[in-house]
C-alpha cells in the first residue's frame, strides 16, 4: 500500500469552549522550545473571520506527553491574543 500524503489536522478548544479545527503548517525550535503553526481550517458553511491567521502553539511536555499551548502571537498584528 502506497502511503497516503496530505495535510494534518488537530482539533482544539477556546476558552469558550468552542472546538476549532487547525491545519498543521510548520514546527520549529527557537530558544531550545519546541513551537508548532498552524492555520484555520477551512470550515464549509462558515463565514471567513478576518481576524483569522496563523496560530503558533508552544509545544510542552510533561509526564512523557506533549501537549500545546498557545503562544499568544497572531501574524500580521504584532500584538499578542
Amino acid at each position: 500500500m502506497a502511503d497516503e500524503y496530505g495535510p494534518t489536522f488537530i482539533t482544539v478548544t477556546d476558552e469558550d469552549g468552542r472546538e476549532i479545527v487547525l491545519e498543521f503548517v510548520d514546527a520549529l525550535e527557537y530558544n531550545g522550545q519546541q513551537y508548532q503553526a498552524f492555520f484555520p481550517a477551512e470550515t464549509e458553511g462558515e463565514d471567513e473571520d478576518p481576524d483569522n491567521g496563523l496560530v503558533i502553539l508552544k509545544v510542552l511536555h510533561e509526564d512523557g506527553e506533549d501537549s500545546a499551548v498557545h503562544a499568544g502571537f497572531r501574524r500580521g498584528t504584532g500584538r499578542g491574543l
